[in-house]
């Protein structure tokens, strides 16, 4: 009778064990959600425009790899700056429950000397003015226009599936620059985003012109 005790009790010992080694892991599992996809990249672009290498932060929607879609892309000046929320912000937005922005391609502009790429340079009028209607395309805000315009635009455009509309964002310098940009290629980026632009000074004239 002990024998008989003592086998049915290693029995059911053997399947309690068993049950903790297979049955708790497969639960744990089957509720272990999967984290969001984030597809960011990191690129350098050798700019000859500049002369110097600066490198753009990408970010992708999450079905990009997975679909054939195309994408408005979201510039954003001080990208190291702003990348992190403003990539997150637009995929809040796009979300399938929220639905109040497409699904767009984020690419952060990152710094290297934001004082001397944002502030449009003008020349010397005579000796006593300077030309604000000219701005120098060889320093400056002219010559960052160049690189975004030649070297940037036509990475994105050639290396990801994007559709003609872009967006340009900028805070304080950047929005001054940003401003210059639609002043003066106004069909570059359709639609701005300026958040406090640093506008005063020779500058001032570049409200009255884009209205």
């Amino acid at each position: 009778m002990r024998n008989r005790y003592s086998l049915t009790s290693w029995r059911y010992a053997l399947i309690a064990v068993l049950t903790l080694l297979f049955g708790i892991p497969q639960l744990a599992i089957a509720q272990l959600d999967a984290l969001p996809v984030h597809n960011d990249k990191a690129i350098l672009l050798k700019s000859k425009v500049l002369s110097e290498d600066r490198t753009l932060w990408v970010h992708l929607p999450a079905d990009h790899n997975s679909t054939t879609n195309t994408y408005p892309v979201l510039y954003l000046l001080d990208g190291d700056s702003h990348f992190s929320y403003a990539s997150a912000m637009a995929d809040f937005l796009a979300g399938y429950d929220r639905n109040r922005i497409p699904e767009m391609i984020v690419v952060g502009i990152t710094n290297v000397d934001r004082g001397r790429d944002f502030t449009p340079i003008h020349p010397q009028a005579n000796s006593f003015e300077t030309d604000s209607a000219t701005v120098l395309t060889t320093s400056g805000a002219g010559r960052f226009l160049r690189y975004i315009e030649e070297e940037v635009i036509p990475y994105i455009d050639s290396h990801y599936r994007v559709t003609p509309y872009r967006i340009l964002a900028g805070h304080s310098l950047g929005g001054l620059f940003a401003l210059y940009v639609k002043e003066t290629k106004p069909e570059l980026f359709p639609a701005m985003i300026l958040i406090s632009p640093a506008i005063g000074g020779v500058n001032d004239h570049m409200l009255a012109d884009v209205n």
